[in-house]
């Protein structure tokens, strides 16, 4: 489907996407533009349907300064190292609830 869009309309066209207008933009010369792109000259809007699951507050809603702090937080708690150090504290957690929680039974 989406080849024969590109046939018929070129690399950028419109569509319908989970029930929202929007538009498709393929290549590499295209999607520089767009990423390479400000703010005010290209704004990223989700659909309403991702709008609805995800928040108004989502990162894929923020941009600017916003969107670059959140990021980094993000980046920073998603590291490997962080997550290892929280997988750790959650096996903790885990086994000492579940040696309270069955202390003195025979059977779970």
């Amino acid at each position: 489907m989406v080849r024969r869009r590109i046939s018929k309309h070129g690399l950028v066209f419109k569509t319908s996407f989970l029930g929202s207008r929007t538009v498709v933009i393929i290549g590499q010369a295209n999607n520089k533009f767009v990423l390479g792109a400000d703010d005010d000259v290209v704004a990223a809007k989700q659909p309403l349907t991702l709008q609805t699951i995800g928040g108004k507050q989502s990162i894929l809603e923020l941009t600017g300064y916003r969107y670059r702090l959140v990021k980094g937080a993000m980046m920073k708690f998603l590291k490997p190292e962080s997550l290892q150090k929280y997988i750790k504290e959650m096996d903790e957690l885990v086994k000492t609830s579940l040696l309270t929680e069955t202390k003195g039974r025979d059977t779970i």
